[in-house]
Protein backbone atom coordinates (compact mmCIF):
# COMPACT_ATOMS: atom_id res chain seq x y z
CA UNK A 1 0.00 0.00 0.00
CA UNK A 2 1.01 3.87 -0.63
CA UNK A 3 0.40 6.18 1.65
CA UNK A 4 -0.72 9.62 -0.11
CA UNK A 5 1.86 11.70 2.21
CA UNK A 6 4.89 9.41 0.45
CA UNK A 7 3.63 9.85 -3.15
CA UNK A 8 4.77 12.77 -5.24
CA UNK A 9 1.80 14.74 -6.71
CA UNK A 10 1.38 13.87 -9.62
CA UNK A 11 1.40 10.10 -8.47
CA UNK A 12 -2.17 8.66 -8.60
CA UNK A 13 -3.26 5.27 -6.87
CA UNK A 14 -5.91 3.01 -7.88
CA UNK A 15 -8.36 1.22 -5.49
CA UNK A 16 -6.39 -1.78 -6.69
CA UNK A 17 -3.16 -0.40 -5.42
CA UNK A 18 -1.91 0.58 -8.90
CA UNK A 19 -0.09 3.34 -9.22
CA UNK A 20 -0.78 5.79 -12.01
CA UNK A 21 1.26 9.21 -12.71
CA UNK A 22 -0.55 11.69 -14.83
CA UNK A 23 0.67 12.70 -18.01
CA UNK A 24 -1.08 15.65 -19.65
CA UNK A 25 -0.77 19.22 -19.31
CA UNK A 26 2.96 19.54 -19.14
CA UNK A 27 2.95 16.90 -16.01
CA UNK A 28 4.75 14.30 -18.51
CA UNK A 29 7.46 15.94 -18.28
CA UNK A 30 8.15 14.89 -14.45
CA UNK A 31 8.97 11.78 -12.38
CA UNK A 32 6.26 10.50 -10.27
CA UNK A 33 7.33 8.76 -7.06
CA UNK A 34 5.83 6.28 -4.45
CA UNK A 35 7.58 4.84 -1.29
CA UNK A 36 5.97 1.79 -0.01
CA UNK A 37 4.91 1.14 3.52
CA UNK A 38 6.66 -1.42 4.66
CA UNK A 39 9.90 -1.52 6.20
CA UNK A 40 13.15 -3.96 6.09
CA UNK A 41 15.89 -3.68 8.64
CA UNK A 42 17.68 -6.68 8.12
CA UNK A 43 17.90 -9.68 6.18
CA UNK A 44 16.78 -10.97 2.58
CA UNK A 45 13.86 -9.56 0.97
CA UNK A 46 11.85 -9.67 -2.20
CA UNK A 47 9.24 -7.21 -4.29
CA UNK A 48 8.26 -7.40 -7.95
CA UNK A 49 7.09 -4.17 -9.85
CA UNK A 50 4.86 -4.84 -12.73
CA UNK A 51 4.60 -2.01 -15.99
CA UNK A 52 0.61 -2.43 -16.74
CA UNK A 53 0.55 0.17 -19.26
CA UNK A 54 3.04 2.22 -21.11
CA UNK A 55 1.80 5.48 -22.14
CA UNK A 56 3.00 6.98 -25.69
CA UNK A 57 3.25 10.53 -25.92
CA UNK A 58 3.34 12.94 -28.51
CA UNK A 59 6.94 15.17 -28.45
CA UNK A 60 6.86 18.57 -27.91
CA UNK A 61 8.53 20.62 -30.52
CA UNK A 62 12.40 20.35 -29.47
CA UNK A 63 11.89 18.21 -26.63
CA UNK A 64 12.20 14.01 -27.09
CA UNK A 65 9.90 12.25 -24.00
CA UNK A 66 11.91 9.32 -22.62
CA UNK A 67 9.41 6.73 -20.52
CA UNK A 68 11.77 5.91 -17.26
CA UNK A 69 11.56 3.51 -14.80
CA UNK A 70 12.83 3.12 -11.70
CA UNK A 71 12.38 0.64 -8.89
CA UNK A 72 14.53 0.53 -5.18
CA UNK A 73 15.27 1.00 -1.84
CA UNK A 74 15.07 4.25 0.20
CA UNK A 75 14.79 5.41 3.44
CA UNK A 76 11.72 6.66 5.20
CA UNK A 77 12.81 10.20 4.88
CA UNK A 78 14.80 10.04 1.67
CA UNK A 79 13.79 12.15 -1.45
CA UNK A 80 10.24 10.51 -2.67
CA UNK A 81 12.33 10.04 -6.28
CA UNK A 82 14.67 7.23 -5.42
CA UNK A 83 18.07 7.00 -6.70
CA UNK A 84 18.44 11.00 -6.50
CA UNK A 85 19.84 10.87 -2.82
CA UNK A 86 22.85 9.22 -0.68
CA UNK A 87 19.48 7.75 1.69
CA UNK A 88 18.09 5.89 -1.80
CA UNK A 89 19.22 2.97 -4.51
CA UNK A 90 17.54 2.05 -7.47
CA UNK A 91 17.38 0.18 -10.81
CA UNK A 92 16.25 2.13 -13.94
CA UNK A 93 14.20 0.47 -17.31
CA UNK A 94 17.70 1.15 -18.90
CA UNK A 95 19.77 -1.42 -16.67
CA UNK A 96 21.86 1.52 -14.74
CA UNK A 97 22.02 1.59 -11.09
CA UNK A 98 21.27 5.37 -8.87
CA UNK A 99 22.47 6.31 -6.01
CA UNK A 100 23.45 9.80 -4.75
CA UNK A 101 22.24 11.25 -8.05
CA UNK A 102 24.97 9.51 -9.61
CA UNK A 103 23.77 7.01 -12.73
CA UNK A 104 25.87 3.48 -13.25
CA UNK A 105 25.40 1.64 -16.66
CA UNK A 106 25.36 -2.18 -15.70
CA UNK A 107 23.48 -3.91 -18.26
CA UNK A 108 20.78 -4.26 -21.22
CA UNK A 109 17.43 -2.10 -21.63
CA UNK A 110 14.42 -3.05 -20.52
CA UNK A 111 12.15 -3.66 -23.38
Amino acid sequence: AFLTADTTLNTLTSDSGILMSLHEGGMQHFLAGARANVGVSKGKYLFEAKIVELVSLPDAPGVKNKTTFRVGFSTAGSSLIVGASSESFCFDGDGATLHNNKRTSNGSKID
